[in-house]
């Protein structure tokens, strides 16, 4: 997560095409697709949102760098869970799409598919009063409404 963190960092502080800062925005949101053995690795993309001053002059600068992607996202409809604190680790982001997930089905409410968004809102220096929230796509068709999708379903990045 905080290679992706560092790349877009790198962006909206002016190594794009145009050489322009970007303000940052928020929330922070990070996709995770959980990995599908127990060996394996989750796979996570960062995402800052343009604001929407510079989408009206034109928008987003080119990245530079070939690993950084701008683009448009849908309306989609999420569950949300919130919580205080450190959540930027997949420990953390695993225990709040879990617990959310047996709220949804306690509830009866059926979730598909694993990805799920963590959204941060705070600058990494506020140490007390942080807010994060956990985002699971109402379903499959919000998910690629939202983010896209590659063949097979997975969500692109």
């Amino acid at each position: 997560m905080f290679t992706g963190f560092r790349r877009l960092f790198k962006y909206i502080t002016g190594d794009n095409a145009d050489g322009a800062k970007v303000a940052m925005t928020c929330p922070v949101l990070t996709l995770i697709q959980p990995a599908a053995g127990p060996f394996c690795r989750s796979t996570f993309a960062v995402s800052f949102m343009v604001p929407w001053a510079v989408q009206a002059a034109g928008g987003a600068p080119a990245p530079n760098d070939g690993d950084t992607v701008v683009k448009a996202t849908g309306g989609a409809t999420f569950y949300v869970a919130q919580r205080g604190g450190w959540a930027m680790d997949d420990a953390s982001a695993t225990a709040m799409a879990a617990n959310l997930v047996a709220a949804l089905e306690r509830d009866g409410v059926a979730v598909s598919g694993d990805a799920h968004f963590l959204a941060g809102y705070d600058p990494p220096f506020r140490l007390l009063r942080r807010h994060n929230e956990l985002w699971i796509p109402a379903t499959v068709a919000d998910m690629e409404a939202f983010w896209g999708k590659e063949e097979g379903g997975v969500a692109a990045e």
